[in-house]
C-alpha cells in the first residue's frame, strides 16, 4: 500500500498501527507522525491519538497522555481520547482528573459499555457510591451481555 500511495496520510496511520502491534514502536512513531503532518489528512487527531496509543501499549503512560491530551487540542470532541484519557488517569491514580475526562466523555457521545464502567470505577474510587450505582445500573440495564457487566458482577 505504501509503495502504491507514498504520500497517503491513511497508509501511514495504518502503518503506524501495524507497527506497533509488532512492537516496532520507533517505527510506528515514525508512521504516525507522517500521517498527522500530512496536509491531506482531514483528521489528524486519529494519528496523534494512536501514537499515544502506542506509546501505552510501551508501558510509557505520561508520553501517552501527552499525545491523547495533543489530540486534544487538535479536536476537543475527540471522544476515544478523552476516554482513553479517563482510563489512564485511573489506572494512574488519579480518579479525580479522570473524572474530568470521563464527564467531557459523556458531554460529547452516548455512554457506551466502556465508557460506563470506566465511570463507575472512577466513582468507585471516589467514594461516590450513589454515583457508582447509578453508572452500574445503566451499565447493566443498556449493555447486560458487554464484557464491563460481567465484570462488574464479578463474572
Amino acid at each position: 500500500a505504501r509503495s502504491l500511495s507514498p504520500d497517503d496520510p491513511y497508509v501511514a496511520n495504518a502503518l503506524g498501527t501495524l507497527y506497533c502491534g509488532q512492537q516496532r514502536y520507533a517505527e510506528a512513531h515514525r508512521q504516525f507522525d507522517v500521517a498527522a503532518a500530512s496536509a491531506r489528512n482531514s483528521a489528524p487527531w486519529v494519528a496523534v491519538a494512536n501514537s499515544g496509543l502506542c506509546y501505552r501499549e510501551q508501558g510509557r503512560n505520561s508520553d501517552a497522555i501527552d499525545k491523547l491530551q495533543q489530540a486534544l487540542q487538535l479536536n476537543p470532541r475527540f471522544s476515544s481520547a478523552l476516554l482513553w484519557l479517563a482510563r489512564l488517569n485511573y489506572d494512574a491514580g488519579t480518579p479525580s482528573q479522570a473524572r474530568q475526562y470521563i464527564n467531557r466523555y459523556f458531554e460529547v457521545s452516548s455512554p457506551d459499555a466502556e465508557g460506563l464502567w470506566t465511570a463507575y470505577q472512577i466513582e468507585t474510587a471516589l467514594g461516590n457510591g450513589q454515583m457508582a450505582e447509578s453508572y452500574a445500573t445503566m451499565l447493566r440495564t443498556r449493555y447486560p451481555n458487554a464484557s464491563q457487566t460481567y465484570r462488574l458482577l464479578g463474572l
